[in-house]
């Protein structure tokens, strides 16, 4: 969503449930691949040639984690936002990641400045670009072992807990 919003003309978003890669064609994706259905790399080598010149990983997987980094482009940069588990190693090629100056980077937060960043998002949501209510599903406090079994079934996108009255 935030790509398309800067004005990137190709966006893939990979993942391997249906409803979110039809979610993502909502937000602006021009490609979207059910990793369970294919070649992931192949498909993104197609699209863009000698590789993506930026990738992210939201979900932490160590095998997606390498398919990211090995999906950038020379001089690309491949980031992780999501939490792989500890002690997760991953392994790359040394020699070719450093040959061909590829970037890997752990966003931490996003890596966003919140004074910034914050004002963007109500922008955005202003203007109708950041749907915020098809991305958040709130529970109560109480029913916080639903939204983790939600979470963990890949129900939702971002589970918020609200404190009942």
């Amino acid at each position: 969503m935030a790509a398309k919003y800067m004005g990137v003309k190709t966006v893939i978003a990979i993942d391997i449930l249906d409803w979110k890669l039809e979610l993502a064609k909502q937000f602006g994706a021009s490609h979207v691949f059910n990793s369970q259905k294919g070649d992931v790399l192949a498909e993104i080598m197609n699209i863009a040639g000698r590789g993506a010149t930026f990738a992210i990983d939201c979900c932490g997987v160590p095998s997606v984690i390498e398919m990211t980094i090995e999906c950038i482009a020379p001089c690309g940069t491949a980031g992780s936002i999501g939490d792989a588990p500890f002690g997760a190693k991953i392994q790359i090629d040394a020699l070719k990641f450093m040959v061909l100056g590829k970037k890997f980077v752990a966003l931490v937060e996003g890596d966003s400045v919140p004074h910034q960043f914050i004002p963007i998002l109500i922008t955005m949501k202003k203007e109708g670009v950041f749907p915020l209510e098809k991305l958040v599903t709130f529970y109560s406090v109480k029913d916080i072992s639903k939204a983790l079994s939600d979470i963990r079934a890949g129900k939702v996108i971002k589970v918020v807990l609200k404190w009942d009255d």
